[in-house]
């Protein structure tokens, strides 16, 4: 319903102009379809002229004529339907339009006013689109032709009411005439005589007898609801009393019961300043209206699923994370025990399987979050030449293995400070880096960074990583980016994978203002190349940060309350925490935690910490967080961390909502568990209790 209020809003404008009514409609098409052009034409004879258009620049002038033959539309007039060409390269080559005019992408519908074709509402871009339009943009383009034609319809009828304004019987038949073309209907009230007339066309509207005859009460009662009466009766009464033109809609119900939206336009006539008649006309909305209708129908279906998708993806990134932290905290554990170099070897091998499979999984959800349009970036100084050594450094030992050099050439962008987000930047180079070394049999993996200054103290880099490795077939270039797609079959049952990793870093590349583009031959290698547009940093922001004590100080003598209700996970994190030597309580759920912190409020024996699961049965982590900081005192300050299993956007948040201090997502090991637990005790002397 926001884009009919948007078309009602425009449509009713009466400051506006005929014109300039398509130049807004056009516009607005404009930026539901995200193309840069929008034309209304007008086709007799092989000939087509602009009418009407948004362009930037207003490099599109109206009356502009072109030979019909050139155009995308003699495509859309040909077929009698919306036509589109999201690339047209992709369509036809060499298409005329193309070459001469370099126009790559289309979306056009015959406009018809008054049952004839009357020539195309078409929107344009220079650039061709990554897709094809979806349903509900060729929807959008549908709407937007209806309400055009009205407008044009509209147009020719009041134009025709004041061409004809010279002898009142000459104007009420070129009225009857045009409602007959334009299927709308016109209306007079005599103020003199408070009475009523309506043309035939209108009375057929309301399925009403021609010899009818209409009251101003009985044409007021025509209007389905009582609020929506007095609305238009005031508009009357404003208009006769200002000379305030009337243009609103209503829904209306005809003798018959059935219900119409009716566009409603009107004007006063005044002699010697005194109103003598209100002149007006209706027309039949309906079609549009429902036409919208159903788009917002669409839309709110369409945002439903997304967030039923969502939830989906929180409960499974849930049910998946949970089992994993076990059985990767019971490895990291078992590692440590006196094992044989053999089952030293097989633990090792149980570990790295689980960790790729945690990859798989973050893949899938990283894809998820950009589809759903729930990704966001950090901006904060990066040294980029240093973070990208230390991830080239993850390879070294794979590549030695594999006895293939890795090469590091970034002097270029060494002395640059930028604003970035690191953790994407890196998860770019992993997934480049990773896919060279795996697809590289022998020879070498080269990773390369050059920058190029910008305006606006801002630097494209290039970010290069090639490879002598089996390189791609031509034939499959085109697709590598597009989800879940690999070279072939073939890659993916020798290599493995989900085909997503490309498709990530190319829509993240696109969110940093750049790209990617890949060159290969097979056999022979293959190099990718990733742009992105990062602003300088502020040197104060790039200032080494205070000292810090390098030496872990010991935990020994805390007293944490875990709230874990998975048992694997309560094994996992009392071994973890056993390794800190700090002293473990547990709790199933949140309302035993709750009662927990109460009991120790009550015997003076705090907890100096809660770890707090935040998906759990009888009472969940949120609920549980926010009844301990509500029992006041000494629990308002207790440092709570979440432990959650859910990386989808807005978890953090939430937890911060709840009451928590912070945030860790399963799985869980030692190190991030114990560098958080520095953070939030005091690790001082040795703690008495």
């Amino acid at each position: 319903m926001k884009i009919l209020r948007t078309l009602h809003t425009i449509s009713s404008d009466t400051n506006l102009s005929f014109e300039d009514k398509l130049k807004r409609l056009l516009d607005l098409g404009c930026n539901l379809l995200n193309m840069p052009v929008g034309v209304v034409s007008k086709i007799e004879n092989n000939q087509y002229t602009v009418i009407a258009a948004s362009a930037q620049h207003d490099s599109l002038k109206v009356g502009a004529e072109f030979v019909l033959n050139s155009t995308f539309c003699a495509d859309t007039i040909h077929a009698k339907t919306v036509v589109s060409y999201y690339d047209i390269n992709q369509i036809r080559s060499n298409h005329p339009v193309a070459e001469f005019f370099q126009l790559y992408s289309y979306i056009g519908i015959p406009l018809t006013v008054n049952g004839k074709l009357f020539g195309t509402v078409s929107f344009l871009s220079p650039t061709a689109r990554a897709h094809p339009f979806i349903e509900a943009e060729q929807d959008y383009v549908i709407l937007l032709s209806e309400w055009i034609s009205t407008e044009l319809s509209r147009k020719f009828a009041f134009d025709s009411v004041s061409e004809q304004n010279e002898t009142l019987s000459r104007q009420n038949k070129m009225l009857n005439q045009m409602s007959e073309l334009a299927g709308v209907g016109t209306w007079e009230i005599d103020v003199r005589t408070n009475k009523v007339h309506w043309s035939k066309a209108l009375k057929k509207l309301y399925e009403l007898p021609p010899d009818f005859d209409v009251s101003l009460e009985a044409a007021i009662n025509i209007i389905k609801y009582e609020k929506e009466r007095d609305r238009v009766a005031n508009l009357i009464t404003h208009c006769i009393q200002t000379g305030t033109p009337i243009s609103t809609e209503i829904e209306a119900v005809t003798t018959t019961g059935k219900s119409l939206w009716v566009a409603i336009r009107a004007q006063a006539e005044f002699e010697n300043g005194v109103c003598t008649r209100v002149l007006g006309a209706s027309q039949d909305i309906t079609k549009q209206v429902h036409i919208s209708m159903d788009l917002e129908h669409k839309r709110q279906i369409a945002e439903q699923a997304l967030q039923a998708r969502s939830q989906f993806l929180a409960n499974m990134s849930h049910e998946i994370r949970t089992p994993i932290n076990g059985v990767l905290g019971m490895l990291a554990s078992l590692s440590k025990t006196n094992l044989s170099d053999k089952q030293q070897e097989l633990c090792c091998i149980a570990h790295e399987s689980a960790a790729t499979l945690l990859g798989l999984i973050n893949d899938i959800l990283d894809f998820s979050k950009i589809d759903a349009g729930e990704m966001t970036l950090e901006n904060v100084p990066i040294n980029l030449g240093a973070l990208i050594e230390k991830q080239v450094k993850v390879f070294e030992h794979t590549a030695k293995k594999k006895g293939i050099q890795l090469l590091t050439d970034v002097e270029a962008v060494k002395p640059l400070r930028v604003q970035g987000d690191p953790v994407r930047i890196q998860q770019i180079l992993t997934n480049l880096i990773n896919n060279a070394v795996k697809f590289t049999h022998q020879g070498v993996v080269k990773v390369k960074a050059r920058a190029l200054t910008q305006p606006h103290n801002r630097y494209l880099i290039h970010l290069n990583v090639e490879d002598t490795g089996i390189g791609i077939e031509e034939e499959r270039l085109q697709g590598i980016f597009s989800p879940f797609q690999q070279g072939d079959s073939a890659t993916t049952r020798e290599f493995g994978g989900t085909g997503l990793g490309l498709s990530i870093i190319s829509q993240i590349a696109e969110m940093m203002g750049g790209g990617i583009r890949v060159k290969s031959r097979p056999g022979e290698g293959s190099t990718f190349t990733v742009t992105l547009q990062l602003s300088q940093a502020d040197d104060a922001a790039m200032l080494p940060p205070a000292e810090t004590v390098s030496e872990m100080k010991s935990l020994a003598g805390y007293r944490i309350l875990v709230v874990e209700d998975n048992t694997i996970n309560q094994i996992v994190i009392t071994e973890q925490l056993n390794e800190l030597e700090v002293s473990i309580d547990l709790a199933d759920n949140g309302q035993v935690a709750v009662d927990k912190v109460a009991q120790s409020l009550a015997t003076n024996q705090l907890y100096d910490l809660i770890l707090m699961d935040c998906q759990m049965p009888i009472m969940d982590g949120y609920t549980a967080a926010a009844k301990i900081r509500a029992l006041g005192n000494a629990a308002s300050s207790i440092p709570i961390i979440a432990l959650t299993a859910n990386v989808l956007a807005g978890e953090r948040e939430k937890c911060a909502a709840a009451g928590m201090d912070d945030y860790l997502s399963k799985p869980i090991n030692v190190s991030r568990l114990s560098a958080c637990l520095q953070r939030f005790l005091q690790c001082g002397a040795s703690v008495e209790k």
